[in-house]
């Protein structure tokens, strides 16, 4: 079964700098070489209360990849296995919502060279959360996020504008054209974590399909 997310290609992708097109090759690649199956993109679809009993299912099935694999996590302290274990689960089962995503992103966004990124969670101002996650590069005064649950990439407010119009169906609520958004740092996630202790040349052995050539 092939996964459920679409890759949003930009009618105006040509007109768009090398560095974003970069980005948009990286969140492709992820989305090329980890096909997987979202249970909350299938929630978003039209008519998804028609398939309720396969979406709680996928959602149940999610869970239980998740445990096993912290479960597998917990028994080796090597950084280069654990990251084997992450990517091969998501390669092998093919299930993975933003969570799953933003990390794969986050691997080859680092992989590829961009050093000054993060994953983050879209938030309101006020601190609510769209529990959504994504990777955020700080890239100076331009900042830039790749998104490979909805598969693209662009800078911060052209990609708050796509989420408020083009995408405001693809959350847990419908959002509104006026909903204010931010991207707030969470505390390092294990991917963050682990590539902190593996060298650029150890990743690349890991999975030399997320490396792009420029």
């Amino acid at each position: 079964m092939n996964s459920i997310y679409t890759n949003h290609r930009n009618q105006n992708f040509t007109s768009l700098n090398k560095e974003i097109r970069f980005a948009d090759d990286i969140a492709r690649a992820v989305n090329r070489n980890y096909p997987r199956i979202s249970s909350t993109r299938m929630e978003c679809l039209e008519h998804s209360e028609e398939f309720a009993q396969l979406i709680e299912n996928l959602d149940s099935k999610n869970d239980y990849i998740r445990i096993l694999t912290n479960i597998k996590l917990k028994q080796t302290r090597n950084p280069i296995e654990k990251i084997k274990i992450l990517l091969n689960s998501i390669k092998n089962y093919r299930f993975g919502n933003c969570g799953e995503s933003a990390e794969l992103s986050f691997i080859a966004a680092k992989l590829n060279g961009i050093k000054d990124c993060s994953i983050r969670t879209l938030e309101h101002p006020d601190g609510y959360s769209y529990d959504h996650a994504v990777v955020y590069v700080k890239n100076g005064k331009k900042p830039y996020i790749i998104d490979s649950w909805l598969g693209f990439a662009d800078y911060v407010p052209n990609t708050i504008k796509r989420f408020q119009k083009e995408f405001r169906k693809n959350f847990w609520f419908e959002l509104m054209e006026n909903d204010q958004m931010t991207f707030q740092p969470t505390k390092i996630s294990t991917i963050e974590k682990l590539l902190k202790r593996i060298s650029p040349d150890e990743l690349k052995k890991l999975c030399p399909e997320l490396f792009i050539r420029k």
